[in-house]
């Protein structure tokens, strides 16, 4: 273990350590631009061979554990990436209510600034626009900001409109009213493409869960899979690679259904 202890200890200093050229630009206040893939390097290397080494040292349980790390990543990532497509369809149906909200106060008469104050208050993503908007700043480039945010992204349209109808004096609540029709047809094809993919996400998630299956399989009829998984090289090494094959399974999936265009 203390072999371990020195080599996971070298592996955090390769890592953390400053670069030379950042120490001198630090004590010099000099601008120095470093590529760090020098230093990263022999991190990289370092890092198998600390895994290599705790490996060897600590016996089939310690594979067996690096390979649950394996699934744990690869489900807080599958977890982390379900909830971001949730939080986008959740804000461009927001956004679809806020700016419907616009429109009518626009129709209504209101005047631009105060019919986007008025709605702010309701819709925390117009809220910079709106301050900006009563300060007399120019829109545009805060409403282009909040645009960064996912499911936000028609709120670069409105300030596009926006900034014409400030130049040219036209109505600008027929263009917002495009926007919302815009948004609108977004939430269509989210809720399309969702509809399409949730039989290949299921899919793999039912993969993920082969090995777990397989081990319940084996203790049914009798066998200690367990106890081989965790005590001897073969089963370890058998647990580790259909692990490692389900979770690059599950991963390769949600990468393919990730990229599909919405």
């Amino acid at each position: 273990m203390t072999v371990v202890a020195a080599l996971l200890t070298g592996f955090a200093v390769e890592i953390w350590r400053p670069s030379p050229q950042r120490l001198i630009a630090t004590r010099f206040g000099a601008p120095v631009r470093v590529w760090r893939l020098r230093s990263v390097r022999p991190a990289v290397l370092m890092a198998p061979a600390a895994m290599l080494v705790a490996v060897v040292f600590s016996g089939p349980t310690a594979l067996v554990g690096l390979a649950g790390v394996g699934v744990a990543t690869a489900v807080a990532e599958v977890v982390r990436a379900g909830r971001a497509r949730t939080r986008a369809m959740d804000q461009r149906r927001a956004l679809v209510d806020a700016l419907s909200f616009l429109v009518s106060e626009l129709r209504a008469g209101a005047v631009p600034e105060l019919a986007l104050a008025s709605v702010a208050t309701e819709s925390p993503a117009l809220a910079p626009a709106a301050r900006a908007a009563a300060r007399g700043v120019d829109v545009l480039p805060v409403l282009r900001e909040a645009a960064r945010e996912p499911g936000s992204e028609a709120l670069g349209l409105l300030g596009a409109a926006w900034q014409v109808a400030e130049r040219s004096g036209a109505p600008i609540a027929d263009a917002v009213a495009r926007i919302v029709d815009r948004v609108r047809d977004d939430l269509d094809l989210d809720r399309e493409v969702e509809a399409e993919l949730s039989p290949a996400r299921a899919t793999a998630r039912v993969m993920a869960l082969l090995p777990a299956v397989g081990l319940a399989l084996g203790a049914g009829i009798g066998g200690d899979p367990v106890g081989v998984v965790l005590t001897t090289w073969i089963g370890a090494g058998c647990a580790s690679v259909g692990i490692a094959m389900a979770v690059v399974g599950l991963t390769w999936i949600e990468r393919i259904a990730g990229s599909v265009p919405r």
